[in-house]
């Protein structure tokens, strides 16, 4: 359950921001970046989602290592390398280079999805915990899209600042509202207090389970 907690909370809390330089990725890189990095908002608008994966799934590289499922994640690591080598190698000069980028993003967000989903199913985690923390960022997706598509027709850039910090807050208050947040916040931060054993604490459980 800890894996599927950390998740959950480290997607609820980076969603706004990530959403945000999405929708700002233009000027992001054409006022705050220098020169050669000015008209690169494109791709780095498409590599938001999957960057937002990434550092929200990172955490579960211990879950492999503390479970001794570590060719599990190599198999998948390398199968995931082989594909988006060989999707951009014969994209390219076929498409335009944006799109490739977006192509990329998405093999990006099925294997981060997957690789999730294989954690729970290789580390003997509870797929319930697994499909709540899925339906909990979908949610959190979908409300920070609509809302954040809002807030980006607002012409002052620092008032935009400000709707997002906003739209952070209210994500974090449905979640806890809707769906639990303050039970899987107040666990989270609970095992990190007690010496962040969390992983290890769930795979002495699930040993202690099957002899039982």
């Amino acid at each position: 359950r800890f894996a599927a907690e950390l998740v959950e909370t480290t997607f609820i809390l980076l969603v706004v921001p990530y959403v945000a330089c999405a929708l700002e990725a233009g000027t992001l890189a054409d006022e705050l970046l220098s020169a050669r990095w000015h008209g690169t908002g494109p791709y780095l608008q498409a590599l938001a989602f999957p960057g937002l994966l990434l550092a929200t799934t990172c955490c579960l590289d211990r879950a492999f290592d503390s479970f001794r499922r570590q060719n599990v994640a190599f198999a998948l690591e390398a199968s995931f390398t082989l594909l988006a080598l060989c999707l951009v190698a014969m994209l390219s000069g076929r498409i335009d280079p944006v799109l490739i980028a977006w192509a990329f993003a998405g093999a990006a967000i099925i294997y981060y999805w997957t690789y999730f989903l294989v954690t729970f199913v290789s580390c003997g985690f509870p797929l319930a915990d697994f499909r709540h923390a899925s339906v909990s960022g979908a949610l959190a997706v979908g409300v920070t899209l609509a809302l954040g598509a809002l807030v980006h027709q607002l012409h002052s850039f620092g008032l935009r600042l400000a709707a997002y910090a906003i739209l952070l807050f209210l994500t974090v208050v449905l979640w806890v509202q809707l769906r639990n947040g303050a039970v899987i916040l107040r666990s989270v931060l609970q095992s990190r207090v007690s010496g962040g054993g969390g992983l290890e604490n769930s795979r002495t459980d699930i040993e202690q389970s099957g002899q039982e």
